[in-house]
């Protein structure tokens, strides 16, 4: 398909007069400017979100959130500083194994997967493992898989809660699986931290 000028001299266009035609150019140039000023007040909302999100986060973990005489450089009484080694158990990388959409073998969890602190399963890729290379790469319910290396620097250290749903996949190469010691840690706290 292309235009030239003689199939746009055969184009039938509806034509009003032209005092109505002015109106309605004015009036798509006034809906339009309103719809781009309605753009602009939501990517500002936007920003604005994520300014309060921040915030929300930063005073959760400096124990504000829950009271709010704490003062700013402390820590609430009870709290302490702690390396998140000594709450988890030995992070685990992914495997390397090459994976399609074959639907044959475990599902493998990759980056597309990870998606706002929970798992999206609509991509999924497969491969064939024997049994020591599911024990290896398996996933339970409240692990946390956190992205360790990508191409756009806005993905690394994005994570994900596992639930039950996710069990029986495996996780792929640029993943960590990161297991908490559930009686020091909570999963959830701990996907807040990250």
């Amino acid at each position: 398909p292309n235009v030239n000028g003689t199939k746009l001299g055969q184009l039938k266009i509806a034509i009003a007069p032209i005092e109505e035609q002015r109106a309605i150019v004015l009036k798509i140039e006034e809906l339009l400017s309103d719809l781009e000023n309605g753009i602009h007040q939501l990517q500002t909302a936007q920003q604005q979100l994520k300014t309060y999100r921040q915030s929300l986060l930063k005073w959760a973990f400096e124990g504000k959130l829950t009271n709010i005489n704490v003062k700013d450089g402390e820590l609430r009484e009870g709290w302490k500083w702690v390396k998140l080694g000594d709450n988890i158990q030995q992070p685990k990388y992914g495997t390397s194994k090459k994976c399609d959409y074959s639907y044959s073998g475990k599902a493998v969890l990759r980056i597309p997967n990870i998606s706002n602190g929970h798992i999206d399963n609509s991509d999924l890729k497969y491969a064939v493992f024997d049994k020591k290379e599911i024990e290896t790469y398996n996933i339970q319910e409240g692990d946390l898989l956190t992205i360790r290396s990508n191409g756009s620097i806005d993905l690394v250290g994005k994570s994900a809660l596992i639930q039950k749903k996710d069990e029986d996949c495996l996780f792929a190469g640029y993943l960590i699986r990161l297991r908490p010691l559930f009686d020091k840690i909570k999963s959830k706290y701990l996907l807040y931290c990250l």
